[in-house]
């Protein structure tokens, strides 16, 4: 029960700082392997990239845009959406 507490306590905590940080709720931001409550777009990616939460912990992003490029570096693969010169 315990674990359980702590577990939820620190999601909360972790939504908080991802609000407080960013100042909107929902964000396209989330821990490590949850699905964000929303996606970012090729519009919208600059306004949003620099308002990533400042944290020492993986982060996910979820971003919708046509894929320009992508690597695989043996354990990841890289892939970058949306065009370089953006809107």
């Amino acid at each position: 029960m315990r674990t359980r507490s702590f577990c939820g306590s620190l999601a909360l905590a972790f939504l908080h700082l991802v609000t407080d940080t960013v100042g909107v709720q929902p964000a396209p931001f989330a821990r490590g392997d949850q699905m964000p409550e929303m996606t970012a777009t090729c519009d919208d990616l600059g306004y949003w990239i620099v308002r990533l939460p400042d944290i020492d912990q993986r982060l996910d992003m979820a971003v919708a845009g046509p894929l320009a490029a992508a690597e695989f570096g043996g354990a990841l693969a890289y892939l970058v959406v949306c065009p370089a010169d953006g809107p």
